[in-house]
């Protein structure tokens, strides 16, 4: 196979023979990538949605502490 892939003559890729063989290593591949990949995938896209929501709402309570901290007034001392 590696000699067919770095071969310049694309009618080798003709050859039923060859074509069954590639078929049949893409659908091991993609088992495979199913199987192993694609969980991770969907454990990293579940990862990255949870942290946005942290962000927001740690960002959302930031900004409202800090809307109560404007809003209480601090006594000044008069002098005397």
């Amino acid at each position: 196979m590696q000699a067919v892939a770095n071969s310049e003559n694309l009618d080798l890729y003709e050859v039923p023979t060859i074509q069954i063989f590639i078929e049949y290593l893409y659908m091991k591949y993609k088992v495979i990538t199913l199987q192993w990949r694609f969980p991770v995938y969907i454990a990293y896209l579940v990862l990255y949605l949870l942290s946005i929501y942290l962000h927001n709402t740690v960002e959302q309570r930031f900004k409202s502490a800090a809307a109560e901290v404007n809003e209480v007034e601090i006594p000044q001392n008069e002098p005397v």
